[in-house]
């Protein structure tokens, strides 16, 4: 991107519970910024301060120990960072910040102050193991109107989703897909192999839930009883749910832990499929679109994935993505396994079913696209604060 759209402008990205370097935030949002003239700053926990050599600036706040912190104490802490950065625009990307929006207009009474939403909270609030039963029962209603209140705060929205976009009645709403960047591309296409030199059938890529994990592990004995040769890659997963797949004593089976993102194209590309597994249809994927299966695509793997409303409608519209990606609503293991072994004859015939997945999603779910959208959205937000 060579515009210089925002040549002048300082932006402040905050972000209270994810790593500074989180992909959406850094590597999307706050590279494109900077790229169309922007001057960025993130707050957010890292293991380096100061500027790096894309000229994007970390100030990093003390991580969050325990989750009452990381709601309670943690969004004041990133204000009082945030208190002496100039900013015209200060883009949030936590609801827990939204407490500190007073504050941050106090301190900031020209900026103009952007909501980012990454999930639908009030549902996820309903499937957390960690509260009980009563609670997640009741809290969904109570944070979803505390959520829209307090984001009636801010001078705009900024969603994943178009579904998650409409949630909120600002006057000022975009919706920017998380697809990868050219640079993923890129890096996945000089790292990939040959669909016949990959060391792996498979790849699931992300952290899951016990019942999850459960599912997956079921659904890769049946293709391991079916197909002996078989070979699957778990990576991504957090330290609980490793320890999990590990005594699953998954047949075939390779576990890695969370990697930097970099390496991420690597290893997708060392696998012929990509299996996204959400079997449970629980309320918060309603408004979700899963950004691994794009990864995959980008790596050219064929695809196997969990229906959910936000794919079923692209997938819907996209004639290659009907044709080369499963995609399966609700289900067993013994469907998803039928899908991968079915894929798997695809491949091992020759098809380029990755190839044309790959080729898609490059023409059509790319970040940079968004990108545009997002430049465009600071420069209208930023003409109205000129108009009032």
């Amino acid at each position: 991107m060579t515009s210089n759209l925002l040549s002048g402008i300082k932006v402040l990205i905050v972000t209270s519970s994810h790593e500074a370097t989180d992909h959406r935030i850094r590597d999307k949002e706050a590279l494109s910024l900077a790229a169309a003239g922007a001057s960025v700053t993130i707050i957010g926990a890292h293991s380096y301060e100061g500027a790096a050599d894309d000229g994007i600036t970390v100030v990093s706040p003390p991580k969050a120990r325990a989750r009452l912190e990381r709601f309670l104490r943690q969004p004041w802490r990133c204000g009082a960072l945030a208190a002496p950065i100039s900013a015209d625009i200060i883009h949030l990307h936590d609801p827990e910040l939204l407490q500190i929006v007073p504050w941050l207009r106090l301190r900031h009474p020209g900026a103009r102050i952007i909501y980012d939403v990454h999930e639908d909270f009030p549902e996820l609030v309903r499937i957390r193991d960690y509260l009980p039963g009563f609670c997640r029962a009741l809290m969904p209603r109570a944070v979803d109107l505390v959520e829209k209140g307090l984001a009636r705060s801010v001078d705009a929205v900024i969603a994943v989703t178009p579904r998650l976009a409409v949630r909120f009645k600002n006057r000022y709403r975009e919706a920017l897909y998380n697809f990868p960047s050219h640079r993923f591309y890129d890096r996945a296409l000089r790292s990939s192999q040959p669909p016949e030199a990959r060391p792996y059938d498979l790849v699931h890529l992300g952290t899951l839930s016990a019942a999850r994990a459960r599912f997956l592990a079921e659904t890769l004995a049946i293709v391991h009883r079916e197909r002996p040769s078989f070979k699957a890659l778990v990576t991504g997963a957090h330290s609980h749910t490793v320890e999990q797949l590990k005594a699953l004593d998954i047949p075939g089976c390779a576990i890695e832990g969370v990697m930097p993102y970099d390496l991420v194209p690597l290893r997708l590309g060392s696998a012929r499929i990509g299996l996204d597994v959400h079997p449970f249809p629980t309320a918060n994927l309603r408004a979700a679109l899963p950004v691994k299966v794009f990864e995959y695509m980008a790596a050219g793997c064929a695809v196997v994935a969990s229906a959910m409303p936000v794919l079923s409608d692209l997938a819907g519209r996209d004639r290659h993505l009907r044709g080369d990606m499963s995609v399966i609503a609700g289900g067993e293991p013994g469907d998803y396994a039928d899908s991968i072994l079915r894929l798997l004859e695809r491949i091992d015939r020759g098809e380029p079913i990755g190839e044309r997945l790959r080729a898609a999603a490059r023409d059509s779910y790319v970040w940079e696209r968004e990108a545009q959208k997002m430049i465009a959205f600071y420069s209208r937000l930023l003409s109205w604060k000129s108009r009032n």
